[in-house]
This record gives structure tokens, C-alpha cells and sequence, in this order.
């Protein structure tokens, strides 16, 4: 549905728009410009959230959640290269137009490949202790929207397992039937060095174990990135309550 059929089922719901800024207002900024037409029709405010300087992606995303007035929250990605402005309303349109739906997913195809951490690790956990979010398409995408009563309910995980854990929240809550999917086209963005995955990957298992009532053992992932003398090995909890906990609790050079 295009955008001005979108305002004719608001029924006088509001929309609010997050956009978080973890890389700079200046990554941001493309992704602001693509919304704010938007504005005074079918968007009824934009929030860019900066991450401050402890970078705590659930953080970020609750504080935002908090400084919104919306009945409809949507939480675009501001490492987008290319923004499409018709994803506000692709994201928007099941909860305006599917009863039930509280709760939606984008997901898009990158030219560059991506979606390592989805393929190789979040999938695989899926289908051996949730086959029911096997669905899903983009079950770890920054891209959603919810209804704010939904979202105000759930406690969002902390670092990189919110999104993860506001889908199982959901599903716990509503089934699947409560969660929709949008498709947001073909998309570029920013990608991140492998090593950078790690860190990503040891919240988000945390997160999903915890959600479905496994005890995880809160050791911090330990990886050996190669350096020109050797490696250095560095250690990241699974939970950065604090900067000094998301980043290496300890660093040391080991040769082979």
C-alpha cells in the first residue's frame, strides 16, 4: 500500500520513527533525509538515538523507545547506504492491515552477501531449540516495527540480543501469527570485519538461551586476533552493562 493509503488506516494512531546512529549522525543522516517527507502524514515524529559513549545497542534502542510518543514504533537501520523511503511503509502496512500483528520484521537482500551471523549461527540455534521461528526471515534484523504497548512490555535484551529477544518475546506472547514480515527490496550495508562478529554473536546466544530458559555460563567469548608479531587475545562479556565490560576485560600479545 503506498503511503497516503497508510494515513487512511491510522485511525488517528500515531507513528513514531527511530532511527539509531551508532556509527555517527553522519551515517545517520541518509537515512533521516529518506523519512523525513514522511513527516506530517503517515510519520508523526523521528527520534535519531545516539549510542552515547557506551554503545550498548538494547540501551540505545529502550532510551529511544522512551523518548517517543507513537502508538507505532519503527526502528529503521542508520547504517544503510542506500535508503528506500518506501520501508517506513512496507514495515507499517501489517500492523495497520493485519489483524493480530504486533510485531514486524523487515528483511532484504544485500548484493555483498551478509548475513553471516544469521546464517552460520542463528539459524542452526533456531532450528534446534525454536523450530517455530524458522519463518522468519530476518530474525536478527534491525528493521521493525511494533505496536508501543507491545514494546513497552518487553524487556529489552542488552548489546546486540535485543532483536532476538523481542522476537521471542513476541512469539512467547502471541504466537507466531502475532509476528508479520516486510519486504524491504535489495539493500547495501555497512559490513563489519569478521572479527568484529564475535562479540555480536556471544551477546545475541546469551540473549536467545535466556529467552527460551537455558542457563548460559556468562563466560566472556575469548578470541585470537593475528597480529604482525603473533596474536592478541581478547576477551568480551556477553552482557556490556558498562563499557568496560563490552570491550576486552583483558589484552595480550601471544606468539606462535
Amino acid at each position: 500500500m503506498t503511503p497516503d493509503e497508510l494515513v487512511g488506516r491510522k485511525g488517528g494512531r500515531t507513528v513514531s520513527v527511530v532511527i539509531p546512529a551508532f556509527h555517527g549522525e553522519v551515517a545517520a543522516a541518509a537515512v533521516v533525509d529518506s523519512v523525513a517527507p514522511l513527516v506530517g502524514t503517515l510519520v508523526d515524529e523521528i527520534v535519531v538515538a545516539d549510542s552515547g559513549p557506551w554503545e550498548d545497542r538494547g540501551d540505545v534502542l529502550w532510551r529511544a523507545l522512551a523518548a517517543t510518543g507513537g502508538d507505532l514504533v519503527v526502528f529503521l537501520d542508520g547504517d544503510v547506504v542506500d535508503p528506500d523511503p518506501a520501508d517506513v511503509s512496507r514495515l507499517l502496512g501489517p500492523l495497520l492491515t493485519a489483524p493480530g500483528v504486533q510485531l514486524v520484521k523487515g528483511y532484504h537482500r544485500d548484493p555483498a552477501g551478509g548475513g553471516r551471523v544469521t546464517e552460520l549461527l542463528v539459524r542452526p540455534l533456531v532450528a534446534s531449540l525454536s523450530p517455530e521461528l524458522a519463518s522468519i526471515i530476518a530474525p536478527i534484523g534491525s528493521d521493525l516495527a511494533g505496536t508501543r504497548d507491545l514494546l513497552r512490555s518487553i524487556p529489552f535484551a542488552p548489546g546486540h540480543g535485543v532483536e532476538i529477544g523481542i522476537l521471542l518475546d513476541t512469539v512467547a506472547e502471541l504466537g507466531i501469527d502475532g509476528v508479520g514480515q516486510a519486504d524491504l527490496g535489495v539493500r547495501e550495508l555497512r559490513s563489519r570485519p569478521l572479527a568484529e562478529l564475535g562479540p555480536v554473536a556471544r551477546q545475541i546466544v546469551a540473549t536467545l538461551l535466556e529467552r527460551l530458559g537455558i542457563e548460559d555460563s556468562q563466560a566472556p567469548l575469548t578470541q585470537f586476533l593475528s597480529e604482525d608479531d603473533g596474536y592478541r587475545c581478547v576477551e568480551t562479556f556477553p552482557v556490556p552493562a558498562r563499557a568496560e565490560e563490552y570491550a576486552c576485560r583483558e589484552s595480550r600479545s601471544v606468539r606462535t
